[in-house]
Protein backbone atom coordinates (compact mmCIF):
# COMPACT_ATOMS: atom_id res chain seq x y z
CA UNK A 1 0.00 0.00 0.00
CA UNK A 2 3.09 2.48 0.94
CA UNK A 3 4.36 1.93 -2.31
CA UNK A 4 0.89 2.46 -4.03
CA UNK A 5 0.86 5.75 -2.30
CA UNK A 6 4.28 6.96 -2.93
CA UNK A 7 3.91 6.12 -6.86
CA UNK A 8 0.60 8.24 -6.81
CA UNK A 9 1.81 10.91 -5.06
CA UNK A 10 4.99 10.95 -7.41
CA UNK A 11 2.56 10.60 -10.63
CA UNK A 12 -0.05 13.48 -9.07
CA UNK A 13 2.91 15.97 -8.52
CA UNK A 14 3.99 15.24 -12.13
CA UNK A 15 3.53 17.60 -14.91
CA UNK A 16 1.73 15.42 -17.48
CA UNK A 17 -1.20 16.96 -18.68
CA UNK A 18 -3.25 13.49 -18.33
CA UNK A 19 -2.67 13.41 -15.02
CA UNK A 20 -3.69 17.21 -14.09
CA UNK A 21 -6.89 16.59 -15.43
CA UNK A 22 -9.29 17.55 -12.53
CA UNK A 23 -11.65 14.14 -13.55
CA UNK A 24 -9.30 11.86 -13.12
CA UNK A 25 -9.94 10.21 -10.12
CA UNK A 26 -7.91 8.61 -7.18
CA UNK A 27 -9.69 5.90 -7.76
CA UNK A 28 -8.58 5.36 -11.79
CA UNK A 29 -5.27 5.70 -10.58
CA UNK A 30 -5.36 3.37 -7.91
CA UNK A 31 -6.78 0.54 -8.95
CA UNK A 32 -5.39 0.75 -12.60
CA UNK A 33 -3.92 -2.16 -13.73
CA UNK A 34 -0.34 -0.90 -13.81
CA UNK A 35 -0.82 0.39 -10.31
CA UNK A 36 2.14 -0.80 -7.73
CA UNK A 37 -0.65 -1.90 -4.95
CA UNK A 38 -1.09 -5.06 -7.00
CA UNK A 39 2.48 -5.72 -7.83
CA UNK A 40 3.16 -9.47 -7.27
CA UNK A 41 -0.18 -10.12 -5.73
CA UNK A 42 -2.54 -12.98 -7.41
CA UNK A 43 -6.41 -12.25 -8.27
CA UNK A 44 -7.80 -12.96 -5.21
CA UNK A 45 -5.28 -10.71 -3.30
CA UNK A 46 -5.86 -8.29 -5.72
CA UNK A 47 -8.93 -7.97 -4.57
CA UNK A 48 -8.50 -8.03 -0.90
CA UNK A 49 -5.92 -5.00 -1.55
CA UNK A 50 -8.70 -3.09 -3.44
CA UNK A 51 -11.02 -3.28 -0.28
CA UNK A 52 -8.23 -2.35 1.97
CA UNK A 53 -6.96 0.43 -0.40
CA UNK A 54 -10.80 1.47 -0.16
CA UNK A 55 -9.94 2.44 3.67
CA UNK A 56 -8.21 5.43 2.46
CA UNK A 57 -11.50 7.17 2.08
CA UNK A 58 -12.00 7.43 5.97
CA UNK A 59 -8.73 10.18 6.04
CA UNK A 60 -9.73 11.80 2.48
CA UNK A 61 -13.12 12.33 3.89
CA UNK A 62 -15.00 10.90 0.76
CA UNK A 63 -14.60 8.17 -1.68
CA UNK A 64 -11.97 7.65 -3.96
CA UNK A 65 -14.18 8.12 -7.03
CA UNK A 66 -14.69 11.72 -5.32
CA UNK A 67 -11.32 12.21 -4.75
CA UNK A 68 -9.39 14.37 -7.37
CA UNK A 69 -6.12 12.32 -8.51
CA UNK A 70 -3.77 15.62 -8.82
CA UNK A 71 -3.99 16.07 -5.50
CA UNK A 72 -2.87 12.96 -4.19
CA UNK A 73 0.33 13.22 -2.05
CA UNK A 74 0.25 17.46 -1.34
CA UNK A 75 -0.37 16.60 2.19
CA UNK A 76 3.51 15.72 2.38
CA UNK A 77 4.59 19.53 1.80
CA UNK A 78 3.30 20.49 4.43
CA UNK A 79 4.58 20.33 8.92
CA UNK A 80 1.79 19.73 10.66
CA UNK A 81 -1.08 17.02 11.37
CA UNK A 82 -3.21 16.18 8.72
CA UNK A 83 -1.92 19.14 6.56
CA UNK A 84 -2.73 21.29 8.89
CA UNK A 85 -0.80 24.56 9.92
CA UNK A 86 1.19 24.54 12.67
CA UNK A 87 -0.36 26.97 15.58
CA UNK A 88 -4.06 25.88 14.38
CA UNK A 89 -6.14 27.51 11.47
CA UNK A 90 -6.85 30.79 13.17
CA UNK A 91 -3.79 32.29 12.87
CA UNK A 92 -3.43 31.49 9.26
CA UNK A 93 -7.17 33.09 9.15
CA UNK A 94 -6.55 36.35 11.04
CA UNK A 95 -3.66 37.01 9.13
CA UNK A 96 -5.53 36.90 5.89
CA UNK A 97 -8.40 38.79 7.13
CA UNK A 98 -6.13 41.36 8.46
CA UNK A 99 -4.25 41.90 5.29
CA UNK A 100 -7.96 41.92 3.49
CA UNK A 101 -9.03 44.45 5.33
CA UNK A 102 -5.98 46.72 4.35
CA UNK A 103 -7.31 46.36 0.88
CA UNK A 104 -10.88 47.35 1.41
CA UNK A 105 -12.12 43.96 1.70
CA UNK A 106 -15.39 43.42 4.11
CA UNK A 107 -16.69 40.35 6.02
CA UNK A 108 -19.98 40.06 6.88
CA UNK A 109 -20.46 37.19 9.35
CA UNK A 110 -23.18 35.34 10.98
CA UNK A 111 -25.91 36.22 8.33
CA UNK A 112 -27.91 33.33 7.24
CA UNK A 113 -27.96 33.05 3.08
CA UNK A 114 -30.85 33.10 1.26
CA UNK A 115 -29.41 33.35 -2.38
CA UNK A 116 -26.08 33.74 -4.19
CA UNK A 117 -26.85 34.79 -7.62
CA UNK A 118 -23.71 34.66 -10.33
CA UNK A 119 -24.26 37.86 -12.59
CA UNK A 120 -23.27 38.79 -16.03
CA UNK A 121 -23.28 41.77 -17.55
CA UNK A 122 -21.08 43.25 -20.50
CA UNK A 123 -18.70 40.25 -19.98
CA UNK A 124 -17.90 40.74 -16.61
CA UNK A 125 -19.11 38.57 -13.70
CA UNK A 126 -20.28 39.44 -10.56
CA UNK A 127 -21.84 37.81 -7.37
CA UNK A 128 -24.91 38.72 -5.21
CA UNK A 129 -25.62 37.37 -2.00
CA UNK A 130 -28.69 38.08 -0.76
CA UNK A 131 -29.45 37.45 3.37
CA UNK A 132 -32.43 36.71 5.20
CA UNK A 133 -33.62 39.52 7.79
CA UNK A 134 -32.90 38.99 11.31
CA UNK A 135 -35.95 38.33 12.94
CA UNK A 136 -38.62 41.51 13.07
CA UNK A 137 -35.88 43.99 11.54
CA UNK A 138 -37.30 44.32 7.97
CA UNK A 139 -35.65 43.18 5.47
CA UNK A 140 -32.60 40.88 4.75
CA UNK A 141 -29.39 42.94 3.23
CA UNK A 142 -28.12 42.41 -0.35
CA UNK A 143 -24.17 42.17 -0.98
CA UNK A 144 -22.31 42.24 -4.47
CA UNK A 145 -18.72 41.83 -5.24
CA UNK A 146 -16.44 39.72 -8.13
CA UNK A 147 -16.07 36.91 -5.46
CA UNK A 148 -17.89 35.49 -1.72
CA UNK A 149 -16.04 32.88 0.07
CA UNK A 150 -19.64 31.32 2.27
CA UNK A 151 -18.92 29.28 4.49
CA UNK A 152 -22.08 26.74 5.05
CA UNK A 153 -21.51 24.06 7.06
CA UNK A 154 -22.26 20.91 4.64
CA UNK A 155 -25.51 19.36 6.89
CA UNK A 156 -27.26 22.62 5.67
CA UNK A 157 -25.56 23.19 1.91
CA UNK A 158 -27.09 19.73 1.48
CA UNK A 159 -30.96 20.96 2.46
CA UNK A 160 -30.44 23.82 0.67
CA UNK A 161 -27.83 23.31 -2.21
CA UNK A 162 -31.19 22.56 -4.77
CA UNK A 163 -32.08 26.29 -4.13
CA UNK A 164 -29.64 28.65 -2.64
CA UNK A 165 -27.25 29.06 -6.35
CA UNK A 166 -28.61 31.01 -9.30
CA UNK A 167 -27.39 29.22 -11.81
CA UNK A 168 -27.66 26.13 -10.29
CA UNK A 169 -24.48 23.99 -9.18
CA UNK A 170 -22.82 22.15 -11.83
CA UNK A 171 -23.82 18.02 -11.69
CA UNK A 172 -20.23 17.33 -10.53
CA UNK A 173 -20.60 19.98 -7.39
CA UNK A 174 -23.93 18.57 -6.45
CA UNK A 175 -22.77 14.53 -6.61
CA UNK A 176 -19.89 15.57 -4.54
CA UNK A 177 -22.49 17.57 -1.90
CA UNK A 178 -24.56 14.71 -1.99
CA UNK A 179 -22.06 11.72 -1.66
CA UNK A 180 -19.73 13.12 1.20
CA UNK A 181 -21.39 12.52 4.61
CA UNK A 182 -22.14 15.31 6.82
CA UNK A 183 -22.94 15.03 11.44
CA UNK A 184 -26.32 16.26 11.91
CA UNK A 185 -26.46 19.56 13.43
CA UNK A 186 -26.81 18.91 17.16
CA UNK A 187 -25.24 15.69 17.05
CA UNK A 188 -21.44 14.41 17.50
CA UNK A 189 -19.13 11.77 17.07
CA UNK A 190 -17.73 9.26 19.83
CA UNK A 191 -15.63 6.01 19.94
CA UNK A 192 -17.83 3.46 21.96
Amino acid sequence: MGAAQAQLAKEAQSDSSDLQKADVSLADRLFADQSKLFDGLSSEEKDLAKDFARLLHVPIGTTLEHAAFRWSGFERSFAGTDAAPEGGFTQFINRIASDAKKHGVEFKTSQVVKQIKLLQEGGKSRVSVITEAPEGKGQGAIYESKSVLCTIPLAVLKEVSQSIFEPALPARRKAVIVSVPAVEPGLSIADE
